[in-house]
């Protein structure tokens, strides 16, 4: 069993090599540094760097509104969001990064201080390697488990 797992990931590195595809540690890094991004767009409030971070048939999933698809429309709904301003305290921990070919999840959690509120929850990416190896986010969508308005 043991040779036979050894086999397989001598084969697997090799098949990356000829690929030319970087290793999922690599990959897994670039997901990273992509959502760091996202996550500094998001902050910032610029719902056009915002946007650009999404695939062209990205969708961008807010509780209690419609889906916005498409870079425009995750636009003008990041627009529409961030009006209030950047939340005061906004921090984000990484569950877990999965990378599978050029798709990746990624499952964190937030908590955040916006004018108004207090928030904390779960963010769901899922991410997808384009052909210029760019990762963009192809599904973005959060829900909170405890807001509380601020008197």
């Amino acid at each position: 069993m043991l040779r036979l797992l050894a086999v397989f990931t001598v084969f697997t590195a090799l098949a990356a090599c000829a690929t030319g595809q970087p290793s999922t540690q690599e990959a897994q890094r670039a997901v990273e540094q992509a959502s760091d991004q996202f996550i500094e767009a998001r902050q910032s409030g610029d719902a056009a760097s915002f946007a650009a971070l999404f695939t062209e048939e990205g969708i961008y999933m807010v509780p209690g509104l419609l889906d916005a698809t498409g870079r425009t429309a995750v636009r003008e709904l990041a627009e529409k969001r961030f009006a209030a301003g950047p939340s005061k305290d906004f921090k984000v921990n990484r569950r877990e990064t999965d990378v599978v070919g050029d798709s990746a999840y990624e499952l964190t959690w937030f908590s955040e201080t916006g004018s108004h509120h207090h928030m904390q929850g779960r963010h769901f990416i899922l991410w997808k390697r384009g052909d210029d190896e760019m990762w963009r986010v192809h599904r973005y969508h959060y829900n909170f488990s405890d807001a509380t308005p601020i008197e």
